[in-house]
């Protein structure tokens, strides 16, 4: 941790479990700084992201100068501030339903002038209009329309506090949008929105990356199985890396350009 973080000792003490008394900003040796919640979610979320690489495990994933991105699902903006480190211009559209958690994205973003970032107080899901969902207290990454996780992963359970927030389809948001990359980490939601697109829809989209719950929160005969061949049969080249509950789509525009290099 210490070749990545100027203050590494924050940084583990709270990894472990012994947090910090308020917000915490973690200053990146090769990166922003960012501006997050005490204890070990969201520091953990910050090593899977910039230690581990874990969203770049395919090739081709990594944001590339011009690129648009959307980030549904954004938190506190961690996973946009890596797509905008790497961007250096382009534009993020983060939609993200937990006003508080914006306000940390917002701090967090404001570091990248030249890249273009629309912050929108949205939930996704498979219809809009509004929508309650449970946000885990000190763990605002958990946020779900089914409650936050237990400590199984999977079981959901109504702890934490529930809000109220606007919701909009991924249809919507791909209207006369062809995002050069779309992240989704939704908890468990993932799954409404996806298998709601038509494959007209998300046939407007390079590469997908999400991370996926096993089975559908409330209908366990569903399966991350069946999200793959729903993006499958929209077009996508599907890779799952061993090890890790996220999927990598690849249009098949993108596979054959790399093919011809």
């Amino acid at each position: 941790m210490a070749a990545v973080y100027h203050n590494s000792a924050t940084a583990f003490r709270n990894r472990i479990g012994k947090p910090s008394f308020g917000p915490v900003t973690y200053r990146l040796r090769r990166g922003p700084s960012l501006l997050v919640d005490p204890g070990p979610h969201d520091v953990r979320q910050i090593n899977e992201i910039w230690i581990d690489k874990a969203y770049a495990l395919v090739d081709s994933f990594t944001p590339q100068p011009g690129w648009s991105v959307v980030d549904v699902g954004a938190n506190k903006g961690i996973f946009s501030t890596w797509a905008a480190h790497h961007m250096k211009h382009g534009t993020i559209l983060a939609l993200e339903p937990d006003e508080r958690s914006i306000g940390f994205a917002r701090a967090n973003l404001a570091q990248f002038p030249t890249v273009d970032i629309d912050l929108r107080r949205n939930a996704v899901a498979a219809t809009d209009g509004t929508v309650e969902l449970f946000v885990s207290e000190g763990a605002t990454g958990l946020t779900s329309l089914y409650g936050p996780k237990a400590g199984d992963g999977e079981t959901r359970v109504p702890s934490g506090r529930s809000i109220a927030a606007p919701c909009v389809t991924l249809t919507e948001i791909l209207t006369d949008r062809r995002p050069d990359l779309v992240k989704i980490d939704v908890e468990g939601s993932e799954y409404d929105i996806l298998m709601s697109t038509g494959a007209e829809v998300l046939s407007g989209v390079d590469r997908i990356v999400l991370e996926y719950d096993l089975r559908h929160p409330t209908r366990p005969e569903v399966t991350h199985l069946d999200l793959e061949r729903h993006l499958r049969i929209a077009g996508f080249a599907v890779q799952r890396p061993p090890g890790r509950r996220l999927m990598f789509a690849t249009s098949k525009a993108v596979t054959q350009t790399a093919g011809k290099r």
